[in-house]
């Protein structure tokens, strides 16, 4: 399947490199709850309504970051000539760039916020960038397979 325009490229295969990292970042999120990292989400998998909160949170997930990787998925079309490397390599460099600038901003709060509270649990968000780690570098991988395919 070939897609001409490269912005409906980008559209649709940032959209569907999203819903792939959505489940990548639904996975995340399980494990570090089941680890203790978040105990909200803890308790709430030890609930009744454990599989309620897990469809729930997966629905979610794939609404919110398929849209929001349609929207990267254009800025990718856009971006394609300016970022350095060839087909899948490009766009984990994309993937690591985004990462890189999208939560520059939210692991410097959580650092900060865990010098001036004392509260550890700051500092553990600071370094894991809150699942974010595990997303970005899965879409830009499934992005440039999906790309290059439909190119």
């Amino acid at each position: 399947m070939k897609i001409e325009n490269a912005k409906m490229r980008g559209f649709y295969t940032g959209l569907f490199a999203g819903f792939i990292g959505a489940i990548a970042v639904h996975i995340s999120l399980m494990v570090s709850a089941m680890s203790g990292f978040h105990p909200d989400y803890a308790a709430l998998l030890a609930s009744e309504r454990a599989i309620e909160f897990i469809l729930y949170q997966l629905i979610y997930e794939l609404g919110q970051v398929g849209i929001s990787g349609a929207v990267f998925g254009i800025f990718y079309s856009m971006f394609y000539e300016a970022i350095p490397g060839k087909g899948v390599k490009k766009s984990f460099i994309f993937g690591l760039i985004i990462l890189l600038f999208s939560n520059l901003w939210w692991s410097s709060y959580n650092f900060l916020l865990g010098l001036l509270t004392g509260i550890e649990k700051f500092f553990w968000y600071s370094i894991l960038w809150t699942g974010a780690v595990y997303f970005w570098p899965v879409y830009g991988i499934f992005l440039g397979i999906f790309y290059e395919r439909w190119k």
